[in-house]
């Protein structure tokens, strides 16, 4: 009797294990195997590429990334699902030839450049955590502009050509660039590479022409609270992740069959041995 009572604890325990619900799966994007420039400016299409910038503050080393993916869609509401997204970029191209450097830096920026100051707006990393910084409406024209990241997008494609990778070419540009673009993000962007960034949107407001008009600034995180992060590891790899909930799946009829001959088993035996 023990022996069928234990066989049978051991099949509803296995049936239970099997009704909870799994973890949030990971969802890989619409992310080309191989994205091929030239990287869009976001200036007539409001729509830039994502770039991802790394450098070494005190080495002529630097790389630039075209993700394949654009402003449009990185919006909060496309990667912050209750359920949990992990996006995979792979390994960068070329990660090799920063192998020299110790103290190499990254950020990531897309941009809509298009129309007023009102109408642009920009997603970019920051430090992991942080409460959403401020900024301006004249702060998010300098970054979207022509003298920031239009600029530096175009020395990109001068340097990529056809291909999604730029190596030791745009180093003075990022140094310019900085960690900060151009000195208009009042909080860093950038952190050291091995370190998680949050990720955060900024866009204008009316009144467009007034340049003091703050901007709106918003986390990337989901309802239940969890904050969407990046990560580009000391290999190479880079990902976006945001955890997700688990959803409670009600037990089915069956097992709830089973937890209830369980029970009328153990109270025969009891009776027997009673007997």
């Amino acid at each position: 009797m023990r022996k069928v009572i234990g066989t049978l604890a051991l099949l509803s325990a296995g049936m239970l294990m099997a009704t909870q619900p799994a973890l949030a799966q990971t969802t890989q994007a619409d992310i080309p195997a191989d994205p091929i420039g030239p990287v869009p400016l976001g200036a007539t299409d409001s729509n830039s590429g994502f770039i991802l910038s790394v450098w070494s503050p005190s080495l002529p080393l630097s790389l630039v990334y075209y993700t394949g993916l654009t402003y449009s869609q990185l919006q909060p509401n496309d990667i912050t699902p209750d359920t949990g997204l992990t996006l995979d970029f792979g390994f960068i191209p070329e990660w090799g030839a920063l192998a020299g450097a110790s103290d190499l830096v990254y950020n990531l920026i897309a941009v809509d450049a298009a129309g007023t100051a009102a109408a642009r707006g920009l997603v970019t990393t920051a430090a992991l955590g942080s409460t959403p910084f401020t900024g301006t409406n004249g702060d998010v024209n300098s970054i979207t502009g022509a003298a920031a990241f239009q600029n530096f997008a175009g020395q990109v494609n001068a340097c990529i050509g056809t291909g999604n990778t730029c190596v030791n070419s745009v180093d003075a540009q990022q140094l310019a660039w900085d960690e900060r673009y151009g000195g208009f993000l009042d909080v860093s962007a950038a952190g050291a590479v091995g370190t998680a960034l949050g990720f955060y949107q900024m866009v204008g407001q009316a009144p467009a022409a007034n340049a003091s008009t703050p901007a709106l600034v918003t986390r990337f995180q989901n309802t239940l609270g969890n904050l969407g992060t990046w990560l580009l590891t000391n290999q190479g790899q880079l990902t976006y992740t945001i955890a997700g909930q688990t959803t409670v799946v009600p037990l089915p009829a069956a097992a709830w069959l089973l937890l209830s001959g369980l029970v009328g088993v153990g109270a025969v035996g009891r009776r027997r041995k009673a007997a």
